[in-house]
């Protein structure tokens, strides 16, 4: 039976990221690179947000006649603001693809289509969140990588620097806003127009129901890991306001020095071995922990087994517990660290190196 045709947003791959679907390695010919501006320290390239996308076709296995294209990518200005204990960053603005909501072209799909999303968080220090009113996001891989279980969520919540690829079945006519759920950044420009053929007009928003994200609903039913050759243990604390009103961040109580001097690695690795990560976050805050140079696979989620979803960035609950497993098989120091901007700058990085 032939397939529906799909539109998509393209990405440009992180150079030392792994991806495992021939589908995306196809949809790699034709991409689309784009700039993330303001974005510091992305580990990946375009998709939809603080960092979006580009919408495109998909191969021609997928083709039906009649397709569109578009694109989208977000950047935020950075200002810092300050509590009497406490500095943080804030954003003036917000832009898809360099351009805030209610400038530039919009996305224009036609009802029946398939538009298949790839999306980047490219902010340095922000979650986000999307969401299109009146439809769903089929997730189909996380972070380049196919996931077992492909699942339709109402909304995409997307830790800094990962990648989501998403299809949507344009099903629901008008003009809509495909945008965050906060009301203010959306007001800052955090959303682009999807136009459908024949409608003009403004974009409506409609918030949609609450929404809870867990990495669990795309792993493989009943799946378990294999076990591991060695376990490291690692807790991730917070120190308020210790270096000039910024927070410090530790692991394992140490934290990374923000100086030129060489720090050793902390973790050994053997080639070919299987190593599991046992994250523990005695925080508050979400850490977005990203692994350099390998791909992992999520184990356990808050004490839950998990299995058969690959990544190379994990978004780690606050006072949540999360195990990631991955093999040994790129000699060389590889860098760990939270990819929180501010959270890795005072501290939140450790070294692994190979025996």
């Amino acid at each position: 039976m032939e397939s529906p045709e799909r539109t998509r947003a393209s990405i440009e791959w992180e150079p030392n990221g792994q991806n495992n679907s021939a589908e995306v390695q196809e949809l790699e010919h034709s991409r689309t690179c784009l700039r993330i501006l303001g974005a510091a320290h992305c580990a990946a390239s375009s998709g939809v947000f603080a960092g979006i996308g580009v919408v495109r076709r998909v191969p021609a296995k997928y083709h039906r006649p009649g397709s569109s294209r578009s694109s989208l990518l977000v950047t935020q200005p950075r200002t810092r603001r300050a509590t009497r204990t406490l500095r943080e960053v804030g954003y003036r603005s917000f832009t898809i693809n360099g351009r805030m909501l209610g400038h530039g072209e919009p996305i224009r799909v036609k009802q029946g289509e398939r538009v298949l999303f790839h999306v980047l968080n490219g902010s340095a220090t922000e979650i986000r969140s999307l969401a299109l009113p009146g439809h769903s996001f089929e997730v189909v891989a996380l972070d380049g990588n196919p996931v077992p279980n492909p699942t339709p969520v109402p909304v995409l919540w997307i830790g800094t620097a990962e990648r989501i690829s998403a299809i949507v079945h344009m099903t629901h006519p008008g003009v809509w806003i495909l945008g965050d759920l906060a009301d203010d950044d959306r007001r800052h420009g955090m959303g682009i127009a999807v136009e459908y053929a024949g409608r003009t007009g403004k974009g409506q928003w409609i918030a949609p129901p609450p929404f809870k994200w867990n990495y669990a609903r795309f792993a493989k039913p009943g799946a378990t890991a294999l076990s591991p050759d060695e376990t490291f243990e690692m807790t991730f604390a917070k120190d308020n306001a210790a270096e000039e009103g910024f927070n410090r961040w530790t692991i394992n109580g140490i934290a990374y020095p923000m100086t030129s001097e060489i720090v050793p690695a902390a973790f050994h690795l053997k080639t070919s071995k299987r190593y599991r990560l046992r994250m523990c976050n005695a925080s508050d805050d979400i850490h977005p922990i990203h692994l350099h140079r390998h791909t992992f696979e999520l184990t356990s989620l808050a004490g839950k087994p998990s299995g058969g979803i690959l990544k190379d960035v994990v978004m780690v609950g606050g006072y949540q517990e999360v195990e990631i497993d991955f093999i040994a098989d790129n000699p060389g120091l590889t860098l760990f660290h939270c990819h929180q901007q501010l959270h890795m700058d005072f501290g939140f990085m450790t070294l692994f190196d190979y025996v």
